[in-house]
């Protein structure tokens, strides 16, 4: 086919599509959006207020004992098999094992007034975080922490929340007092 041809067919439906899409647009009425002026909204509930008779007492029920002696165990309710039992039990646990707890190391630091300064700025968002100072062989470093975290869960929240925030890789540690 001669290319002039094609030229003039590729135009004529070019302008035929383009009259199929726009002309609907120039003979719709403009009228047809009318808005009714007439609200719809109901009209206001009526309520009434209710008044209430207080609270009524229960028949029946004893009162509770002063709080100073509520938790003293009544002397005739105790008997010695319980107590030695009670005694030998404490008698051999006497190491104590301490709750996990996590600490958030967020930096170390060799100038102590930088960290701080970081410090200042964690508590005054409402972080629990302090200094420590450790002796080390390139000089005294100070760490700072956050925490402690009795779940560590709760610490790896922090800690990602305080990498995202400060830009920094925060280390996660296991608490020691």
């Amino acid at each position: 086919m001669n290319e002039r041809l094609k030229h003039r067919l590729l135009g004529a439906t070019i302008l035929i599509a383009l009259g199929v899409l726009l002309l609907p647009g120039f003979f719709r009425d403009k009228d047809a959006y009318e808005v009714n002026p007439q609200s719809q909204i109901p009209g206001k509930p009526s309520i009434t207020a209710v008044d209430f008779d207080g609270p009524t007492p229960v028949q029946g029920v004893e009162p509770a004992p002063d709080p100073e002696t509520m938790f003293v165990p009544e002397e005739s309710s105790v008997d010695a098999a319980a107590t030695e039992t009670a005694t030998s039990f404490s008698a051999s646990s006497t190491s104590v094992k301490l709750p996990e707890a996590w600490v958030i190391q967020v930096g170390s630091f060799v100038q102590k007034e930088a960290a701080e300064k970081l410090l200042k700025e964690l508590q005054t968002e409402g972080e629990k975080a302090y200094l420590r100072s450790v002796v080390t062989d390139k000089g005294t470093m100070h760490r700072l922490f956050i925490g402690p975290k009795m779940d560590k869960q709760e610490a790896l929240a922090t800690k990602l929340a305080i990498d995202k925030r400060l830009k920094v890789d925060a280390r996660i540690l296991p608490f020691k007092p």
